[in-house]
């Protein structure tokens, strides 16, 4: 078996925005050290989720007959062979762990090769992978995208109640168009003008999913919407050639209501200001019905309601071919 150096492993990773060696290994950041400093200037609770690998993996094609890993932090894999999942491991750190690709699925692609994808948690403490072992002389070569996905949310994005992180929404919509993706699901984050900020990813279309957080924190209305228009309006500067879609945020269940009115009036003044800038709102009402049985909780989906919210987004997407990706 061949340990892949740090520079190889960092080349067949994607959704990682930022790398940092040190002595256990490298370690995976969804964000730019520029969205670390604005949280820890503008929400430093929200930093434990930041550095969660959310959307991160490697992803990539390979002859190999098997393969191995240790982990120094992060204890939680899902292994994708040709797109489809055939393995989760929940292992201790500096566990070394080896899988037979071959026993998982002996009939490779064309080429001979199979495809892995190797999805690191995207909950928890940070993840530092040690090792990646390679069979002695198999062909390896980063997996080939059809397009570029950034997705900024909180919770509900990261795909907290997920029992598995591919079958959150975000990670379902860019695994289904083949999407070189950054997925920078917070947990507990709101609309922050601030966390809108250039990146070294260059999307050809963003998805924005926020306000869950803002319906039960808020208490002025118009400082609310003071705070959507300066997101909307830093996307504009950053992305305004590309396709923008605003997701309002799904049913809830707790009843509550608030300064701006009940939860489909709040929605609606998210989709009002998205309008105004030309880009395109999408109603979290029509991804999600109002049945708790898609719900873990008073507003995050499960699995089946990730499943759901994932597949009518696609289905919004493809009924105009202004929309579709």
């Amino acid at each position: 078996m061949r340990k892949l150096e740090h520079e190889e492993i960092r080349a067949l990773s994607a959704g990682a925005l930022t790398f940092e060696k040190e002595e256990g290994g490298l370690a995976f950041y969804k964000g730019t050290e520029e969205q670390t400093a604005a949280i820890l200037r503008d929400h430093p609770a929200l930093l434990p989720a930041a550095k969660a690998a959310t959307g991160v993996r490697l992803d990539f094609e390979t002859d190999a007959e098997e393969l191995a890993f240790t982990f120094a932090s992060g204890s939680r894999l899902e292994l994708l062979l040709d797109g489809i999942l055939v393995k989760t491991w929940h292992g201790a750190p500096r566990e070394r762990t080896g899988i037979a690709l071959s026993a998982l699925a002996p009939l490779k692609m064309d080429g001979g090769l199979h495809r892995v994808t190797m999805i690191f948690g995207s909950h928890g403490e940070r993840t530092v992978l040690s090792s990646l072992e390679i069979g002695e002389g198999a062909r390896l070569e980063r997996h080939r995208y059809e397009r570029k996905l950034l997705f900024i949310g909180d919770s509900i994005t990261q795909g907290w109640h997920s029992r598995f992180d591919s079958l959150s929404w975000a990670w379902r919509t860019s695994l289904y168009f083949n999407a070189d993706s950054v997925i920078q699901g917070i947990g507990g984050d709101r609309f922050r003008p601030g966390a809108i900020l250039p990146l070294p990813f260059r999307p050809d279309a963003v998805f924005l999913a926020l306000g869950t957080n803002d319906f039960t924190s808020f208490d002025d209305r118009e400082e609310f919407l003071g705070r959507v228009r300066g997101v909307l309006e830093r996307l504009g500067e950053i992305y305004g050639e590309k396709r923008v879609f605003i997701l309002t945020p799904p049913p809830r269940f707790d009843g509550e209501s608030r300064p701006a009115g009940d939860h489909a009036l709040f929605r609606g003044l998210i989709a009002e200001e998205t309008l105004k800038r030309g880009f395109f709102p999408v109603d979290g009402g029509a991804l999600l019905p109002r049945d708790e049985s898609f719900f873990a909780d008073a507003v995050h989906p499960n699995d089946d309601g990730f499943s759901l919210y994932a597949e009518n987004l696609w289905r919004i997407l493809g009924k105009s071919r202004r929309l579709s990706l």
